[in-house]
């Protein structure tokens, strides 16, 4: 990752998969691994990272919501949850991280098949427009992702 050694990196992942959330337990030892991702304490995850320079929140929320393989519901959905919840944590880390001597950078990604309203609330949550990302480039998936 990053040629970064898997030791070197800190932080926390908040993954529902137990057999994910296990992989990353084991190639990421020091990577604090939480099942729901509405229920992490965000000044736990800040002092988890104390002493590193760059604090990275990326975050991929359920797109069940949003996909043309759904019904594609949006906002009325529960599994949004984490993607408002996912825009709390980008907010209090980017007010504190400053604080204690980080450079804060986040990123997001979702299907871009969403309906266009689902796309701009997102984008106004984000603050930016987002970029596309030809998923085929990078895997099996061949649906593009949009990324802020």
């Amino acid at each position: 990752m990053l040629g970064i050694s898997p030791q070197a990196i800190r932080g926390a992942s908040a993954e529902h998969d137990p057999l994910l959330s296990a992989f990353i337990h084991h190639k990421y030892p020091r990577i604090a691994c939480f099942s729901d991702a509405l229920k992490l304490d965000p000044g736990r995850i800040l002092s988890m990272a104390q002493g590193c320079h760059t604090f990275l929140l990326s975050g991929g929320p359920p797109c069940q919501p949003f996909s043309c393989l759904s019904s594609q519901p949006g906002f009325s959905d529960d599994r949004t949850d984490p993607l408002l919840a996912f825009f709390q944590l980008r907010d209090f880390f980017e007010a504190n991280c400053p604080r204690r001597g980080m450079q804060f950078v986040w990123f997001m990604e979702e299907v871009a098949s969403m309906k266009e309203h689902a796309r701009k609330r997102i984008t106004a949550l984000a603050g930016c427009a987002p970029g596309i990302l030809p998923s085929a480039d990078f895997g099996w998936l061949h649906r593009n992702r949009l990324v802020w």
